[in-house]
């Protein structure tokens, strides 16, 4: 799949400009064969990582809610090494950890070297949506997207690569997602109310989202928008992104540690 959506440019950033049921000409078939290839070799590339043990990869996954986050965690590193793969849900912070400093609870959870981690929400989700909410003043956005960028910094110098998926869907296609759902009584415990009361802020979340695109978009940690209307185009997009980045991260199998050629077999 050559067809990768580019790092995201700064200049004129606007998600108006993303169409969400873009597929970059690609099938339905042609992504699901993608995403049956890419699978196996991310699993190869993820071995070589593990044996390495000197660099991770970070993966932070931003959506709406049904933009796709799980499905993409689940069917695209499905193969790989659980031993290696860590992928954290954050949820509502406890007491103690609201003792800690901002970012504790997630350099906590920060992937160790040769580990593939994924952030399934992050210090992102509860920023965003103070800021959709209009919580938030100009002068503690920018002190909140400041301490970000430096987090990511940090990250970056101590070799743990990070790639930010932005999985852009649209309200109504967000509205189709929580239909299947209440129709399927399997998957009734997948809604809650914020599902549904969090859709009267949509337009807020979209220029939240934005702001937080353009705050924290930076060599070290880039965004890449991910249409995601057609969830097989987006799962594709996401592993061949994911395949890319281990790729690029180069990873090598360490040198043997014993003498291979006088070895002594009893």
């Amino acid at each position: 799949m050559d067809r990768l959506p580019a790092a995201v440019s700064l200049e004129n950033f606007s998600l108006s400009l993303y169409d969400a049921n873009d597929t970059c000409g690609l099938t339905e078939s042609e992504c699901e064969s993608i995403v049956d290839e890419n699978r196996e070799k991310i699993a190869e590339r993820q071995n070589v990582l593990y044996a390495e043990t000197k660099q991770a990869l970070l993966v932070i996954l931003l959506a709406m809610d049904t933009g796709g986050k799980d499905p993409i965690i689940r069917d695209v590193l499905s193969a790989a090494n659980p031993q290696a793969c860590r992928v954290t849900a954050f949820k509502k912070e406890s007491s103690s950890e609201k003792e800690r400093d901002t970012f504790w609870r997630y350099h906590h959870e920060v992937p160790g070297r040769g580990e593939i981690g994924v952030f399934n929400r992050s210090y992102f989700d509860s920023l965003i949506k103070e800021d959709a909410h209009g919580d938030l003043d100009d002068h503690s956005r920018r002190s909140r997207y400041h301490q970000i960028r430096c987090f990511e910094q940090i990250l970056a110098e101590d070799n743990i690569t990070l790639l930010k998926l932005f999985l852009h869907i649209t309200k109504d296609e967000q509205r189709h997602r929580l239909q299947e759902r209440i129709d399927d009584p399997t998957r009734h415990w997948e809604l809650s109310d914020a599902d549904f009361e969090e859709r009267k802020y949509w337009d807020q979340y979209m220029t939240a989202f934005e702001t937080a695109i353009r705050e924290t978009h930076t060599p070290q940690a880039p965004w890449h928008v991910i249409t995601a209307n057609r969830k097989w185009f987006r799962d594709a997009t996401a592993s061949n992104l994911i395949l890319k980045t281990l790729r690029d991260m180069d990873p090598q199998y360490p040198a043997a540690t014993v003498d291979l050629d006088n070895i002594v077999w009893y």
